[in-house]
């Protein structure tokens, strides 16, 4: 593997806080997730939602 796939690797593994829009209540989340607009699981609520941008 080479460092160029290395470094690509840790960006898609940080974490941004996001905010439920169902529970108010906030918890990590990929920050690959919130840039592809995919849906994030609460994990307190247990809701599916879409973090805006």
């Amino acid at each position: 593997m080479s460092w160029l796939n290395r470094f690509l690797e840790s960006l898609g593994r940080r974490e941004v806080s996001a905010q439920c829009p169902v529970c108010k209540k906030f918890c990590p989340q990929s920050s690959h997730k919130q840039s592809h607009s995919q849906a994030m699981l609460c994990p307190h609520c247990k809701s599916l939602f879409v973090m805006e941008k």
